[in-house]
């Protein structure tokens, strides 16, 4: 199936984004992966014990790591999707995610019933695990079409040495600048904007799907963008040489006002 990593240079979403678009895939559904060397959020934000997760399936990959596996060290948020939880502290999560190396991303991109979306949280030159943002053949950037966001963003590429054609765009709102003027000064398609609505974000993974949420429709649409622009990526394509399939008349980018 597919593995698709989100980050953002800046806290501006990143876990909101991961939990819309898993609501609104399509195809099956898809699995939470977080694994934000930071410390994961989910098990605080919906009441679960943070195990089992990363960590015991770091400790179990001591002795061989395999995708039937990991769905052993899996939960369920309320709402019924599936999540490989990442502890809350940033010392168990970077140790989880040093044993775990770039076996993880082989894994979770061999799983076969579910696609895997993976909150890699934020990008970070000190922190970031670079072997799994290296190994992640898709990549969405989250950003907030700002100055302070755009020039954040190109710095972190930068000293990490992501090539622009790996990326693509999630922007949340559309304020102060359009999405596509964002995008465009990153050198990345657009895929879509999800709204700046903290209330919305907070019922995400609860029981029940709210259709009056402001963020099930654009969830819905940047969801399938996403999948289609997957869908036109070569096959074959490596990490290194990918590039997300440009959205044709079937995807056309959203636009926000100044």
């Amino acid at each position: 199936m597919t593995l698709v990593g989100f980050a953002a240079a800046r806290s501006c979403g990143v876990t909101t984004t991961v939990l819309a678009l898993a609501r609104a895939w399509t195809d099956g559904g898809a699995l939470i992966a977080e694994l934000d060397a930071a410390g994961g959020s989910l098990a605080l934000r919906h009441d679960l014990r943070p195990e089992p997760g990363l960590t015991t399936l770091a400790a179990a990959a001591r002795r061989g790591l395999s995708a039937s596996s990991i769905s052993q060290h899996c939960q369920r948020l309320p709402d019924g999707t599936p999540v490989l939880l990442g502890p809350v502290g940033s010392e168990q999560a970077s140790s989880a995610l040093d044993v775990l190396g770039i076996r993880l991303v082989a894994q979770l991109d061999a799983l076969e019933e579910l696609d895997v979306l993976a909150d890699l949280g934020r990008l970070d030159a000190r922190r970031s695990p670079g072997a799994l943002l290296a190994a992640v053949d898709h990549l969405v950037l989250v950003l907030r079409p700002s100055l302070e966001g755009v020039a954040q963003a190109r710095a972190c590429i930068e000293e990490l040495g992501i090539a622009p054609q790996r990326l693509a765009v999630v922007c949340i709102g559309d304020r102060p600048y359009r999405a596509s003027e964002a995008a465009a000064a990153l050198g990345a398609p657009l895929v879509g904007v999800l709204p700046d609505d903290p209330r919305a974000a907070l019922r995400l993974g609860a029981p029940g799907r709210d259709r009056r949420s402001t963020l099930v429709r654009p969830a819905l649409e940047v969801a399938g963008r996403l999948q289609r622009a997957i869908a036109q990526t070569p096959q074959g394509a490596t990490s290194s040489t990918s590039r997300w399939a440009r959205p044709g008349p079937s995807a056309q980018l959203v636009e926000g006002r100044r």
